[in-house]
């Protein structure tokens, strides 16, 4: 993995005979067995793999902890439950019987060469799917103690086009307890193909998590899928093996109270530590006013007049 917080490395090119491609998280591969990265290492701030990004949220803070986003992750404990087995999918291994595969936390996001997503394989993490099943410290037990509440975790994921929102989401459930005939609930433990077809043609896609368990401080269901497989036909932007090396496009980092973009920046989207959304610019983009934002990382997606694509972490501190 390249340090992405100093540059980007897009690659970029022309129409290729296979216009498919499948993300599969085996490009870097893991130093043993039963290990994940999460961005401690500071390498990179997030998985790149084929024109791909999964971006990844390390804080400094308290010591360090995963803050959101992606990790990489060939985690084979399906059993064991809590907090502490947080990156290991409930299938026990990748897709398919592969090894590599990627655990999402938070609200966040992914970008990809422009395309259709056409599917990819899905699952609960460990650590979910046992709360849900069982229930803990902070979340309910699915069901409830007559099996009759009518409980669901989905999660819900919106395409993007040049800075442009689609129309259209795509729901998908990790869970639900809504049917009247409590033999048919299900709490997933399968990989399971999941089509974005319905997004359209897109280069990026945000994804949140709606759950019936909700306290005062939103879900208390923990908030995780699994990811593998993501097949995208990119019709005639195929891809090749050239790469562009591109500047960072904003600075200064760390920024105060105002954040300058370089000449040429624009379809600009500014999304801060849990994934939200906050800015949305579209044409030229000179400057914002960072004052107001809270103090943190935020990952800045853009393009510039060449339709190149560019992601960059700003740490603002006020």
């Amino acid at each position: 993995m390249k340090n992405l917080s100093i540059a980007f490395i897009l690659t970029c090119g022309i129409a290729s005979l296979n216009a498919q491609i499948t993300i599969g998280f085996e490009a870097t591969p893991l130093p043993a067995e039963n290990s994940y990265w999460n961005g401690s290492d500071g390498l990179s701030d997030g998985i790149s793999e084929q024109n791909c990004f999964f971006p990844s949220l390390w804080d400094t803070s308290f010591g360090g902890y995963w803050a959101g986003g992606f990790a990489l992750s060939n985690m084979t404990d399906s059993i064991t439950s809590g907090f502490g087995n947080m990156y290991a999918a409930k299938a026990g291994s990748g897709h398919a019987q592969t090894a590599q595969y990627a655990v999402a936390y938070g609200n966040n996001y992914f970008t990809l060469p422009q395309g259709i997503v056409e599917s990819m394989q899905l699952t609960n993490n460990t650590y979910a799917h046992n709360s849900m099943r069982d229930g803990d410290a902070f979340a309910k037990k699915f069901g409830g103690l007559s099996g009759n509440d009518p409980d669901y975790f989905r999660v819900v994921f919106k395409g993007y086009l040049l800075g442009n929102e689609k129309p259209d989401s795509v729901t998908f459930y990790l869970a639900d307890y809504r049917f009247q005939n409590n033999s048919e609930d299900y709490l997933l433990r399968d990989w399971t193909s999941v089509s974005l077809v319905a997004l359209g043609n897109v280069d990026s896609v945000t994804y949140r998590f709606e759950s019936s368990d909700m306290g005062d401080f939103g879900i208390n269901t923990p908030t995780y899928f699994c990811l593998d497989a993501v097949q995208i036909n990119t019709g005639t932007s195929g891809i090749q093996n050239t790469s562009v090396l591109l500047e960072p496009v904003a600075y200064p980092n760390p920024a105060n109270s105002t954040l300058f973009f370089r000449e040429g920046v624009q379809n600009c989207m500014v999304f801060n530590g849990v994934g939200k959304m906050i800015v949305n610019t579209q044409g030229q983009t000179g400057a914002l006013d960072c004052s107001h934002w809270d103090a943190g990382v935020y990952l800045i997606l853009s393009r510039n007049a060449k339709n190149e694509v560019q992601h960059t972490r700003i740490v603002v501190s006020h």
